[in-house]
């Protein structure tokens, strides 16, 4: 058994078939948990010429959840106020979930100026009208797409530091799964988008950046949970977090630009390395009589 399957248990399959009343395929709805991303700018100055590879998003077991149809899947907007499902809204909650998984799809893929309303609805089949009955305008949509996205990931950054506070994982696992399950190399040029986008667009750049900011203080609030047994105290261990997420991320920028399978690795072990440094011992964490 393989880190990654302690951490996230049997995957669970789903048939990619529709559902009843004309819900999301779990395929659409699957894709939408598939591309979780934390990612930074620079890289437009490349061009055209770099070649993004498909990469394998390792949200599985989201994913899974949402193909396999868990209401609870969808942010919770499939339940009304008695707690009961409502059938509405959890079609309204899987047609969001398309139509972010095509924003999210067109941005990486295309850049942001091609992700309209007229192509999210080309690409997920539906009419414009359907698209602005849930996104009134363009900027909601791709403010939402970037929530989500965000959210996932810092999901996943939860689990992995609850992992290696109880020692399912080691630092190694922990770094490792961080840089594939979390800065995944199709989130930069998504990032890189809507980063340059808001400097012309105040009203995609203000959320965009508070998204982020918040997305980097749970990182730390997390890096206290993953590192807790180490008996460092918070400021060190936000340093540490930084450091490790600083590092991934220019990693994966250069892994894109100039993919070098043997360096990723060195560079990898190198920061596990210097983490380990940098805090005490596993086990140091004082204990009240």
């Amino acid at each position: 058994m393989t880190p990654r399957d302690v951490l996230s248990g049997p995957a669970q399959g789903h048939d990619g078939g529709r559902t009843r009343g004309g819900q999301a395929s779990a395929v659409d709805r699957a894709a939408e948990k598939t591309n979780s991303h934390d990612c930074f700018l620079v890289l437009r100055s490349v061009g055209p010429h770099v070649s993004f590879r498909a990469m394998t998003s390792t949200f599985d077991d989201e994913a899974a959840s949402a193909a396999t149809g868990d209401a609870e899947t969808l942010d919770g907007e499939t339940r009304g106020e008695d707690g009961k499902e409502d059938g509405r809204e959890r079609k309204g909650a899987a047609m969001r979930a398309r139509l972010r998984a095509a924003t999210e799809e067109i941005i990486a893929s295309e850049g942001y100026d091609v992700a309209t309303a007229v192509e999210v609805a080309r690409r997920t089949g539906v009419s414009r009208g359907a698209v602005l009955h849930h996104y009134p305008t363009r900027d909601d949509l791709i403010i939402d797409t970037a929530r989500h996205f965000w959210r996932r990931a810092k999901q996943r950054t939860a689990d992995l530091a609850d992992g290696l506070n109880e020692g399912r994982v080691s630092t190694a696992d922990f770094v490792q799964m961080f840089y594939d399950d979390v800065f995944l190399s199709r989130g930069i040029h998504t990032m890189l988008e809507l980063i340059i986008a808001g400097r012309t667009n105040e009203r995609i750049a203000g959320p965009v950046s508070e998204i982020l900011a918040d997305l980097f203080r749970a990182y730390e609030t997390l890096g206290e949970t993953a590192f807790a047994a180490r008996g460092a105290g918070a400021d060190r261990i936000h340093v540490v977090i930084t450091l490790i997420g600083s590092t991934l991320r220019g990693l994966r920028i250069q892994e894109v630009v100039d993919p070098d399978e043997t360096r990723t690795r060195e560079t990898l072990a190198a920061l596990v390395e210097a983490v380990d440094a940098l805090l005490p011992p596993a086990g140091s964490r004082k204990v009240r009589p």
